[in-house]
């Protein structure tokens, strides 16, 4: 486990007054149209936070894993930059989820860290919060898998393990490697195809 690359930053720290939100309020604020999809924040450790716009290797890299994962439409959903509820101060949009398939009243809400199987977050400019803040918050929700697509590197940072401390199992993973997720014991998944090459 590469440490420099777990631990988790201090949660952010505004060099001037703000009001923090819970997940609850800033979900509401969604609900109300306060927020809409054109705003493109998340919420950071309480912190209403704008997020880059996707690049176009951002894009394309979404729609190959789209395409990789395409044998598990049948028993998960799957979540293009949907937002995620993590935890009581922290709801993300990540490029990529799958939640295991549930009840109908599963579609009523948003999905719950429990539902889910794998997160992935395709990372140039925002590398270093995947690796530290969002890396933390998963792992603290008990997320079993998260990936980082690190754009420049061509290469996949695969997180297992979680605990309320950070993943404990971190691999780096080269471009004609393949990985194996936990939860699809039968699918081998390349790590070039995931950049399209």
């Amino acid at each position: 486990m590469d440490s420099a690359l777990s631990t988790p930053l201090e949660p952010i720290v505004p060099t001037f007054p703000v009001k923090r939100f819970t997940a609850d309020q800033y979900i509401e604020m969604i609900r109300a149209g306060i927020l809409t999809t054109e705003d493109k924040v998340e919420l950071i450790d309480g912190v209403i936070t704008p997020m880059a716009p996707a690049g176009e290797e951002h894009t394309w890299e979404v729609v190959f894993l789209n395409r990789l994962f395409r044998s598990v439409w049948d028993t998960h959903f799957l979540f293009v930059q949907g937002t995620i509820p993590i935890n009581s101060v922290n709801v993300f949009d990540p490029d990529f989820v799958l939640v295991r398939q549930g009840e109908a009243e599963q579609q009523l809400r948003y999905p719950h860290a429990d539902e889910i199987d794998l997160i992935v977050e395709v990372a140039k400019s925002s590398l270093k919060q995947d690796q530290t803040r969002k890396a933390a918050a998963y792992s603290q929700a008990g997320i079993p898998e998260y990936w980082i697509a690190n754009i420049p590197a061509k290469s996949l940072i695969v997180h297992r393990e979680p605990s309320p401390s950070g993943y404990q199992s971190i691999r780096t993973f080269g471009i004609n490697e393949t990985v194996t997720p936990l939860a699809f014991s039968d699918m081998s998944v390349r790590v070039g195809d995931i950049f399209g090459v």
